[in-house]
């Protein structure tokens, strides 16, 4: 298949215009038909993807024994994850996203939230909510993930990075029927 598809793409095409004004193409030369130029594919190569194991950072904490042999219980570990959008989302015509993260446990007055936006920290981080917004939103796609800083800057988690995709209406493309002024 992919074959065929690298067959096809260097293809000669022949454009001609019939007695009834229809357009037609084909890889057939036809009387008068003139050959069309066509540009190498677009191609398009993900970023490479870091399994979970290596992206998550957790602090999972110190155990330490007592004088006695008795060992101490384990600090909880904290996660921290993008919950909205989701992971390859497809986002249409908005000129701004809010988006969501969840920390568990809870963070302490001293931690500090990044929220990493194609690849830099967003200007604006979170609100008390644990939100934050994208504003403004260009097309295209475009990648997400939070981290979670102690006082002392130690990175306490580090959420698995999400990608998501926003579609904008074209300037090239034809108006609505609605927008149209009458």
């Amino acid at each position: 298949m992919l074959f065929g598809a690298a067959v096809a793409s260097a293809a000669t095409v022949y454009r001609w215009v019939d007695s009834s004004g229809v357009v037609h193409y084909s890889d057939q030369p036809s009387p008068g038909a003139t050959k069309v130029e066509i540009s190498e594919a677009q191609h398009y190569s993900a970023p490479a993807v870091r399994d979970s194991s290596s992206s998550r950072y957790t602090n999972s904490g110190n155990s330490s024994s007592s004088g006695n042999g008795d060992r101490q219980p384990q600090a909880p570990s904290m996660t921290c994850d993008v919950s909205n959008p989701d992971d390859d989302a497809v986002i249409f015509n908005v000129q701004s996203l809010r988006g969501g993260i969840t920390i568990s446990p809870s963070l302490s007055a001293d931690d500090h939230v990044t929220v990493i936006y194609d690849g830099k920290p967003l200007p604006g981080g979170t609100d008390a909510s644990g939100g934050f917004t994208i504003s403004p939103l260009d097309r295209g796609t475009h990648t997400l993930a939070v981290e979670v800083a102690g006082e002392d800057g130690q990175i306490k988690c580090r959420s698995q990075q999400i990608s998501f995709h926003v579609r904008q209406p074209s300037v090239n493309g034809p108006a609505s029927p609605i927008a149209r002024p009458h």
